[in-house]
């Protein structure tokens, strides 16, 4: 039924058959067609097929740039740009994690809070994962910062959204940590000005303008532009970056 539905709808799919010469393939979907299908067949269907059409995307993607570029159609920069997202799309899908049941998860689960018990029970800091902002906020996230966090800031216009995200950026790269930015309205100048007034303690106005910094000032401010130099500082203002390419 789901075959028939992608048909009818106009979709291409290549569906693997019982005639692979795969033994493995066979016996997955010999599994899936009897009355009484072991639920673990289903996630191998889906992986197969998903492969499957994974390889022929490449084809496709593979003949159009082979084509393209024998026509002299466009330069490498052009196809780059033009099939790049497409391959990166292929990539973030594939490293999806499969379905599966939690009893890997749960043992992991286990495992990490009979860590952190021994640690305290052993008198041991705890390893901070992150700084936030060095405020308040901070109490707020049980155990700081954890890998894969997803942290959402929202607020009405002209409340220090963009502040604050700066400000924990400027947090962690103080502690020598990797941040990368992806700016969809402001460019990079507008975003180093705002985190040199943060970490300078100079008014924003001043830096832009130049009135009344005297020459102890330039000191100041050059010596904070030295240290952002050394910050592992990666910034992209592009403008039009998807979240796909961000991953």
């Amino acid at each position: 039924r789901f075959v028939m539905d992608q048909y009818q709808e106009g979709n291409s799919i290549l569906v693997p058959s019982l005639f692979s010469s795969d033994r493995g393939e066979q016996q997955v979907f010999a599994e899936i067609m009897g009355r009484s299908a072991p639920i673990e067949s289903y996630p191998k269907l889906v992986k197969l097929l998903y492969d499957s059409h994974a390889l022929r995307e490449l084809r496709i993607i593979g003949d159009n740039i082979v084509f393209e570029v024998d026509n002299g159609t466009d330069g490498g920069s052009v196809l780059l740009e033009k099939y790049g997202s497409h391959m990166t799309d292929l990539q973030v899908n594939a490293e999806l994690e499969g379905i599966r049941d939690g009893k890997e998860d749960l043992e992991r689960l286990y495992n990490k809070i009979e860590k952190n018990r021994n640690a305290v029970q052993k008198g041991l800091v705890r390893e901070a994962k992150g700084p936030v902002t060095n405020t308040s906020l901070d109490n707020c996230i049980i155990g700081g910062m954890e890998p894969n966090d997803l942290m959402i800031i929202a607020a009405t216009p002209s409340t220090g959204k963009t502040e604050l995200a700066l400000q924990i950026a400027v947090e962690n790269l103080r502690k020598g940590m990797p941040v990368a930015i992806f700016s969809l309205e402001m460019n990079k100048q507008q975003l180093f000005t705002r985190m040199l007034s943060h970490i300078s303690n100079t008014p924003m106005v001043k830096i832009k303008t130049g009135e009344g910094l005297t020459s102890d000032d330039m000191g100041h401010i050059k010596a904070h532009i030295e240290l952002m130099k050394q910050w592992k500082l990666f910034v992209d203002d592009s403008q039009s970056t998807k979240l796909s390419e961000i991953l």
